[in-house]
């Protein structure tokens, strides 16, 4: 900018101005270049043109994808038809098919190879599923990788876009001075740019339908920010040309000074007139202005025009202050925009990892059951292989086994040898000859039926015959055999009469015995004499005795009572007299032995009652009551009953120490 004393060369720098001004005038065309907000309509036209075109190549390249795939499914499914009829074809199969087909029956070979059948087509139905996952997920990789893309394009148009707007913006500054006609023009242009915005607005929201609209509102707020600045531009301009007029008013008025100078117009047009860019731009009312200020600068002084200078520069000063100021906010405008566009990047990019890592689980997921299927598989193969095995080795040997019956058939029905021959197939890998029922199971089957039927037939044939033969026969054995039973019988019953027999005189000769022994001990203890012996004397030797016999027959009952009596010989032999002893019995004997009382009988029941214990203990008393009557009659054998009773019973215990000494024991302690 020149300083207010180098007055010469402003005023030089003002006519070449005004001469470059008039030459732009003089060559001015009306078929130039468009204003700015026209040649951003046509790239917003052409970015459009470009996505429509985008559009149609990726519809066209979903087309050709799902074409591939339609192609490939069919050759993977005649590859794998082609491979299982090769397998099919094999030996193992072959032989497979050659030994199930005339084993079994057509119904149950027809359901093995549906199963086989039905376990493939399963199979590749898994496959195909997998592989439309697979192409889906990639599709959609695709898709994503190719979304991103477009999203880098579209922020570098916007910046681009940002960037001719900023110097849209200082273009707006610089041409402050530029007539109402070409507001009014530039108006129309914008109302035109916010109908065309809102069209392509539109038609970008059916085409980028994924995250644009922030696009978009930045967009309008940009063109709203445009529009009001337009606005405020063009009420500056206003205000300007008011100001102007005032001072060209003003400045008439003052028509003092005859030398024209420049005046601050001038300078004010020399600022302004670099921001126009074409002739068609500058209005006729301007170049009068400058026609007049001319002849005016002439005629005023120098310091009014250096006072107008100076003003002007204070106006220019706090206009590139605004100026600053506007790029600041359009700085921070654009750092803002930057760090949304950064933060919906990221979180773009975390949703696209994610989905990334989300299809790589997918994959190994199938991956690990492609393994196990495939594990399942082998597994299956060989349980078919060892029951296959199973199978024919079963099936050698029931032939063998079917061999052995019809050879032993014909062996013994002596069966022609036409059909065995018939039934030989010799086995040209072997070298051996090897009988296969399998081969012919029908007539096997009828012949051995049939021979059979022809051994049932003898069988029964044989059967007749020894029936009738039998009849005959068979008489006399078994006449001989009921004869030998019958003696039998006879012979059993003599040996049970000999055993009572034998048992019998063995418990009389225990009678004897005991009578014996009890007789040696009644004279070993009681040596007396009846007539030495006084009445008195003899009835309390009676009581005594009496008394004495009680105690010793409640002992005698409780050593046969008593629990855990040993079984040796006196025990075992008083059990075995009680069998044969009854109260009546007893009862009898004892009346007897008191009317003809014998020393000899009297110590041989005294023992045989005593060991019939279970009827010892109302017998003994019913004993010493009968001496006692016996005793007052005066007969003189109520002691020696008694005497007899209580040797007895003397004996007895004798005989048996260790049990009488544990009841006697136990006596005392109760």
């Amino acid at each position: 900018m020149p300083s207010l004393t180098n007055m010469p060369a402003l005023e030089g720098e003002l006519e070449r101005l005004y001469d470059s001004l008039e030459a732009a005038q003089s060559h001015r065309s009306p078929t130039s270049g468009g204003s700015p907000i026209e040649r951003r309509n046509e790239e917003l036209e052409a970015t459009l043109e470009d996505a429509q075109e985008a559009v149609t190549d990726r519809d066209q390249l979903i087309e050709r994808l799902g074409d591939a795939k339609a192609t490939l499914r069919l050759e993977r499914s005649e590859s794998r038809a082609k491979s299982l009829r090769n397998e099919k074809s094999g030996n193992s199969w072959e032989k497979y098919v050659f030994v199930t087909s005339d084993l079994l029956s057509p119904a149950t070979s027809l359901t093995l190879t549906c199963e086989g059948n039905d376990a493939l087509r399963d199979r590749l139905v898994a496959m195909t599923i997998a592989l439309d996952q697979k192409e889906s997920d990639l599709q959609a990789l695709s898709e994503v990788h190719q979304i991103e893309d477009w999203k880098t394009e579209v922020s570098e148009e916007c910046a681009k876009a940002e960037e001719l707007q900023d110097s849209e913006v200082i273009s707006f500054i610089l041409g402050i001075v530029e007539r109402e006609t070409q507001v009014k023009e530039l108006q129309l242009r914008i109302n035109e740019l916010e109908s065309n915005q809102a069209e392509l607005h539109g038609e970008l929201e059916k085409i980028e339908q994924d995250n644009q609209d922030v696009e978009i509102e930045s967009a309008n707020r940009e063109i709203e920010r445009l529009s009001a600045r337009v606005w405020g531009l063009e009420e500056e301009l206003e205000r300007t040309t008011d100001r102007l007029e005032c001072e060209l008013g003003e400045r008439v008025s003052n028509r003092n000074s005859p030398k024209p100078k420049p005046s601050a117009a001038n300078c004010e047009i020399a600022i302004v007139t670099p921001g126009v860019k074409h002739e068609s731009t500058v209005p006729e009312p301007t170049t009068l202005l400058c026609e007049w200020t001319r002849t005016w600068t002439r005629r005023h002084p120098r310091v009014l025009l250096e006072m107008e200078l100076g003003g002007l520069k204070k106006d220019l000063a706090c206009r590139e202050d605004e100026l600053d100021r506007a790029r600041n906010d359009v700085k921070d405008r654009e750092c803002v925009g930057q760090e949304r566009e950064t933060l919906l990047n990221n979180d773009k990019s975390d949703i696209l990892h994610g989905n990334v890592k989300q299809a790589e689980t997918d994959l190994a997921t199938a991956r690990v059951r492609v393994t196990q299927v495939e594990q399942k598989l082998n597994e299956d193969q060989r349980s078919i292989l060892a029951t296959e095995n199973q199978y024919i080795d079963q099936l050698t040997k029931r032939n063998t086994l079917l061999l052995t019956i019809y050879q032993h058939m014909d062996k013994i029905l002596a069966v022609d040898k036409a059909l065995v021959r018939y039934l030989l197939i010799v086995d040209k890998e072997k070298g051996a000859a090897e009988m296969k029922p399998f081969m012919n199971f029908g007539t096997l089957h009828d012949d051995l039926i049939n021979r059979l039927k022809a051994l049932s037939q003898i069988q029964l044939d044989f059967r007749s015959s020894n029936n009738g033969i039998g009849n005959e026969a068979y008489r006399w054995p078994c006449k001989q055999l009921d004869f030998r039973w019958r003696q039998i019988n006879r012979f059993e019953t003599r040996v049970k009469n000999l055993g009572e027999v034998k048992n019998s005189g063995r418990w009389r000769y225990d009678i004897k015995e005991g009578d014996l022994k009890a007789k040696v001990q009644i004279f070993s203890i009681f040596p007396f004499s009846g007539s030495q012996i006084d009445a008195d004397s003899r009835a309390t030797q009676t009581e005594q005795l009496a008394t004495v016999a009680q105690n010793h027959g409640r002992r005698v009952i409780g050593l046969f009572c008593g629990q855990g009596t040993p079984r040796h010989s006196h025990s075992y032999r008083c059990e075995k007299y009680g069998r044969f002893a009854s109260p009546t019995r007893i009862q009898c004997l004892v009346h007897s032995c008191m009317a003809n009382v014998t020393l000899r009988t009297a110590a041989a029941y005294l023992e045989t009652y005593s060991r019939t214990w279970r009827y010892g203990g109302p017998f003994s008393t019913q004993i010493i009551s009968q001496s006692r009557e016996g005793y007052a009659k005066g007969n003189g054998l109520g002691v020696e009953a008694v005497v007899d009773l209580e040797g007895g019973l003397s004996a007895v215990i004798a005989e048996r120490p260790l049990p009488y000494r544990g009841v006697k024991d136990r006596t005392k302690r109760e």
